[in-house]
């Protein structure tokens, strides 16, 4: 999913090469997107529709109907170190990834002017069944006030989800980790997550 200009297209070719290579389960490659210009060679494109919330997109791959079977949306700012299928097990609800780097306590339903409603969880890779009702609840849950929402979570999906106790499962610690926060072991984790100011140098060199 790419929307607006925070990233620039490289961002999108990287990870594609790196599904392709990494990932050993079978899969369809879609670029969710509202400018997919100069992309379309690499993926087949899905444009954004009009959305006019200041919120994550993503809550709209949520929708009934919206897609079939088996998806995963996987953001821009990471790179896949091997492959993280084996994880993929149905669950109802969607399967986000547990911020195993931050300290539980001090964000598990804490709330500062500061910083917000804090989260525990990161959707930087997400997995569902495009069928399931529990799923179709969270699209329907923002649409019942959006801009109430947006607002108070700061457009931010993932803190939407666990603060308004909608269903949702963790993958295990080893699928990914924080490259600001660590710990830094590429041999243990299958995913490395980026701020998008460290991924930016990566992509540079």
């Amino acid at each position: 999913m790419k929307w607006g200009d925070k990233f620039h297209p490289g961002y999108v070719t990287k990870i594609i090469h790196e599904i392709k290579s990494k990932l050993k389960v079978q899969n369809k490659i879609y670029l969710y997107t509202d400018n997919a210009d100069g992309l379309e060679r690499y993926v087949d494109i899905i444009p954004i529709e009009n959305f006019p919330y200041n919120f994550n997109r993503r809550v709209n791959l949520f929708r009934k109907g919206f897609g079939k079977g088996y998806s995963i949306v996987c953001d821009l700012d990471m790179k896949i170190i091997k492959d993280f299928s084996y994880l993929l097990n149905e669950q109802k609800g969607i399967t986000v990834i547990p911020s195993h780097w931050k300290k539980f306590e001090d964000y598990r339903f804490v709330h500062t002017e500061e910083h917000g409603y804090r989260t525990t969880i990161n959707g930087s890779i997400t997995f569902w069944r495009a069928e399931d009702p529990m799923v179709h609840e969270i699209y329907n849950h923002f649409m019942s006030n959006p801009e109430y929402y947006s607002e108070k979570y700061w457009g931010a999906i993932d803190r939407f989800v666990e603060w308004e106790n909608l269903y949702y499962n963790t993958f295990p610690n080893e699928i990914a980790f924080s490259h600001v926060l660590g710990p830094h072991d590429d041999n243990e984790y299958c995913v490395e997550l980026f701020n998008r100011g460290a991924y930016q140098k990566t992509l540079e060199g």
